[in-house]
């Protein structure tokens, strides 16, 4: 195994402004949608939305789905970043609109997935359309389009009404492998990379993978041995089995196998909507919170491939946000769609904060994400909602306490899915006992969503840390005495200096 040290800040922002005390305080945000011009044209909403960014000049982006009615006509949006506060729709411009039809039925899809599919360090999109299951591979040209190159690379024009997509290397072999999820009785289809966006044929995932009317999939390390695992919901249970929630674990090849039953995890009585996974315990594993119509479950990971019940949340919609809204060192809970945040208290119990600037959109919120639009070190969160106007909230809580971290993984995909990082106090690294926290790189999360890749930590401002970052393949990388508040990048094939 080799060893990366790092030394040099690539970024560094410093705003310094004082912190509020209360815990109220700390959570307060403003609904910039008009002025930053995320419009929703027309009557057009979303459904699942996705950031990254697509156009390579640092700022997070935003790529909105749409879909509604199979005769309609609704485009996918591409909010490109102005780098001033402000976006601009480009999705038309970009080659990613999707507006059209396919044999009679329009080109409207629940998902997309935004990853480094070539490993060129470029993000390039796949798009699973629902309707017509014309499913879109589009390659980034580095200047802001894209291309079509969904013909000759292996992805199938296949009517499995897909929801949920997500991305990343399940099968150890370096090349980023796509899975999509698919209504009731159409099974998972798992989509194999071969490189230079090619995909062999799909192996399809049966059993409760086919029984779920499935909504989001997510690829989550959750058993912490290095390969990632598949994680659905189901909005309901065809056939009378156990659900609506399926965990399938990676035997490290790509070969899935259901361990729901034995995971501790149950979801009773309701449709589940989406998981969503994050270190909420800060023990460096990956504890789940699970949405459903009208409630939300957590469950905190006790190893060995099991959790146990933590807390019941009494909102419930589609999607949870996971982030460090407040920048405590832990990770707080946004139920997309509603008006409150549930704070962290340090050992994952969460209280209900209200009146803290974000109102209940009351048009069917869908996709939820959590991404630094502005670059100014804090988590903001965009909604997007079926029947009415998509919403981006700014965080407002302006102090230095964090550290951002960029990843190209060891070859040279950028985003670097399934890789972990992990922050320690300075000449503290692998101590529990000084971890100030855990992430997990990933293609999607909850119900039709993708967070930023720009895994963000609220840290303590001033203070040096030692940043790992531990890849797919074994390697990793230490970036060392990192002071807050800072923006990093950590690429494993970069000159030490």
């Amino acid at each position: 195994m080799r060893v990366h040290i790092a030394t040099t800040i690539l970024l560094c922002f410093a705003l310094g402004h004082a912190s509020p005390a209360s815990a109220a305080e700390r959570f307060r945000f403003t609904n910039v949608t008009s002025s930053s011009r995320f419009f929703t044209p027309r009557t057009q909403g979303g459904h699942g939305v996705q950031c990254a960014d697509a156009t390579g000049d640092g700022w997070v982006d935003i790529y909105v789905t749409n879909i509604f009615n199979p005769a309609e006509n609704r485009s996918d949006l591409l909010f490109v970043n102005q780098g001033d506060g402000t976006f601009h729709e480009q999705g038309a411009r970009a080659g990613v609109a999707d507006d059209g039809f396919y044999q009679r039925m329009s080109e409207e899809s629940h998902a997309a997935v935004i990853a480094d599919l070539d490993n060129d360090g470029d993000f390039d999109i796949f798009n699973a359309h629902t309707w017509s299951g014309n499913h879109k591979l589009y390659e980034n040209n580095g200047s802001g389009g894209f291309t079509d190159v969904s013909a000759g690379s292996g992805i199938e024009i296949d009517s499995g009404s897909p929801r949920g997509v997500a991305a990343g290397d399940i099968n150890g072999d370096g090349l980023h492998d796509l899975i999509v999820s698919g209504w009731a009785g159409f099974p998972i289809h798992i989509y194999f990379g071969r490189g230079n966006l090619s995909f062999g044929r799909p192996t399809l995932l049966l059993g409760r993978g086919a029984t779920l009317a499935n909504q989001g999939i997510m690829l989550v390390d959750y058993d912490c041995d290095a390969d990632l695992d598949l994680v659905a919901t189901g909005h309901m249970v065809v056939g009378g089995s156990p659900g609506p929630i399926a965990l399938f674990r990676n035997d490290g090849r790509g070969n899935f196998a259901d361990v729901t039953d034995s995971s501790g995890v149950r979801f009773e009585n309701e449709g589940a909507n989406g998981w969503s996974f994050g270190d909420l315990d800060n023990d460096a594993d990956l504890d789940a919170v699970i949405v459903g119509q009208h409630r939300s479950k957590v469950y905190l990971n006790v190893g060995g491939g099991r959790f146990r019940f933590q807390q019941i949340l009494d909102r419930g919609n589609f999607t949870a946000a996971l982030g460090d809204f407040d920048h405590d060192s832990d990770i707080d809970i946004y139920i997309g769609g509603s008006e409150a945040i549930y704070r962290n208290d340090g050992s994952a119990n969460f209280e209900l904060i209200q009146d803290i600037g974000i109102a209940r959109p009351g048009a069917d919120g869908r996709g939820t994400a959590v991404v630094d639009v502005d670059r100014d070190g804090d988590l903001d969160i965009v909604l997007v909602s079926k029947r009415g106007h998509n919403t981006l909230y700014r965080n407002e809580v302006n102090d230095s306490n964090w550290l951002q971290v960029r990843l190209i993984g060891p070859r040279g995909d950028k985003g670097a899915f399934g890789s972990k990082v992990y922050v320690y106090d300075s000449r503290h690294v692998e101590d529990p006992s000084y971890l100030r926290g855990y992430r997990e790189a990933r293609g999607a999360t909850g119900y039709c969503s993708q967070d930023t890749p720009v895994l963000h930590f609220g840290v303590p401002a001033g203070e040096a840390y030692d940043v790992k970052a531990v890849f797919m393949d074994g390697t990793f990388f230490i970036a060392k005495g990192v002071v807050a508040p800072a923006e990093i990048v950590i690429d494993p094939n970069a000159p030490i200096r």
